[in-house]
Formats: C-alpha cells, sequence, structure tokens
C-alpha cells in the first residue's frame, strides 16, 4: 500500500507481517494510512498476510498534507523490488506526466494498482493514477448499493465497493473511494485464480466476476459494478457484504 504513515500498533494491523519505508523524512502516523492498513489486514479481512506500506504522505508549508509525485514514485520502485505485484493507492490527484511513466513502468514490471477514484463528485475531472488505463478505479457505494454522494462519473471507472459509513477501528466510520478500494485489493489477494496476473488481465478477471449495477452492462457509474470476492471466501459474497 502507498499512503500516509500508519501507526503499526493499531489492533487491526498488529496482526500484520508490516514492511514499512517512509518516504516522508519522518512525518507522524496518520488515521487515514492506519484505516486503509485495517481495511486490509484487520479481523476478517486477509489473515496471515504480508503488507508492505510506503509512506508518502507528508507536511507541506502552508498547505494540508500531501504526496510529491516523487516520492510515490519512489515507493513503486520499491514495491516493486520487493516483489510486490498488488498495490493499493487511496490516494487520487491531478494527472502528472511524470505519474504517468512511474505508474507505466511499474505495470510493465506486472505490478497491478488499485486506485480510490477520488471523492471531487460526478462533474469532477478523472482523478489520478486511478483514470491511468494500467491502474483498476475504484469507486463507493453505500449499504442500498447506491453510489457515494461525492462519488466521481467516468469510463475509467472499473468497479465498486463499499465505502460509505464503513466501520474502522482506527477512525470510527469512514466514507471515501479511500475505503472502497482496499475492498477489491483484498479481493484480488484473496483470489487464487488471480495471482500472477498481469495489470490487464487482472482487471479483466476482477470485471468479468463483478455483479452487474445500474444499467445492464459497464456504465460511467459503476463501472462493470460491485466487486465480489473470490469462491475461496465465505459465501463468495461481494466484497464487504
Amino acid at each position: 500500500m502507498i499512503d500516509t504513515p500508519l501507526d503499526p500498533a493499531a489492533p487491526g494491523v498488529a496482526a500484520a507481517r508490516l514492511t514499512t519505508r517512509d518516504f516522508t523524512g519522518g512525518a507522524p502516523a496518520d488515521q487515514h494510512g492506519t484505516a486503509v492498513a485495517e481495511l486490509l489486514a484487520g479481523p476478517g479481512r486477509l489473515t496471515g498476510v504480508r503488507l508492505h506500506h510506503a509512506a508518502v504522505v507528508g507536511p507541506v508549508r502552508g498547505r494540508p498534507a500531501a504526496a510529491g509525485v516523487d516520492d510515490i514514485v519512489r515507493a513503486l520502485d520499491w514495491l516493486a523490488s520487493e516483489d510486490v505485484r498488488l498495490v493499493n493507492v487511496s490516494l487520487a490527484g491531478p494527472y502528472n506526466k511524470i505519474l504517468d511513466r512511474g505508474l507505466a513502468a511499474a505495470a510493465e514490471r506486472g505490478v497491478v494498482v488499485v486506485a480510490a477514484a477520488g471523492n471531487d463528485g460526478e462533474a469532477a475531472p478523472p482523478r489520478y493514477p486511478a483514470a491511468f488505463d494500467y491502474a483498476i478505479a475504484v469507486t463507493a457505494v453505500d449499504a442500498a448499493l447506491e453510489p457515494y454522494v461525492r462519488a466521481p462519473r467516468g469510463g475509467h471507472i472499473d468497479v465498486v465497493a463499499p465505502g460509505v459509513d464503513v466501520f474502522v477501528p482506527a477512525e470510527g466510520y469512514m466514507t471515501g473511494t479511500s475505503v472502497a478500494a482496499p475492498f477489491v485489493t483484498a479481493a484480488i489477494a484473496a483470489d487464487p485464480e488471480a495471482v500472477g496476473l498481469g495489470p490487464l488481465d487482472a482487471r479483466r478477471h476482477l470485471l468479468a466476476a463483478a455483479r452487474d449495477l445500474g444499467p445492464a452492462g459497464r456504465d460511467a457509474t459503476f463501472g462493470a459494478g460491485l466487486a465480489v470476492a473470490p469462491p475461496g471466501c465465505p459465501g463468495a459474497r461481494p466484497v464487504g457484504g
């Protein structure tokens, strides 16, 4: 995962075999990264998982904390060097050529990137890295399978997952596409048929199994539909169900 610094002692993180590398220069732990880690490896999620964590979101003078593009690319290089082939990125921003090239290079090395589509509303332009062709773009729905009110729309949306009022021990109830992305990452990680697939094949596999929502077929709101857990998961139910 590429995110904020996290608290390794948090209840939902402590059970994971965690390897962390800091690209922020020492930023403190943040609930966002801790929550994403808990959604991946907390109770009832992936078990016995080895979680590589790249901390890239740090303080910026006069502005909210942010991740530098160079740090994200360096993080991807580090993860690839550690033989990580599935990366959750619950971060979203404007298009950047350096980021484009960095993710393209990671994709050529077989890295599958699952990315949050952003929380800027249906009229907002696509956010990246989710909107890159070689990333899996995840947006959020509520418990009634209705779109998150601030969810983006567009042809780049691949699948949806739970992302409205999801309980996470680190934060309480959380909402956003940042919450939805880890459900999809975990579903791919738990699927033996997805192991070893490259970015394009992993997307095809995920989309083929998705539960169609909204108009028949793929659409700009739900993509291919609700991501579904692999058969080995209890009930093979929709992720988060």
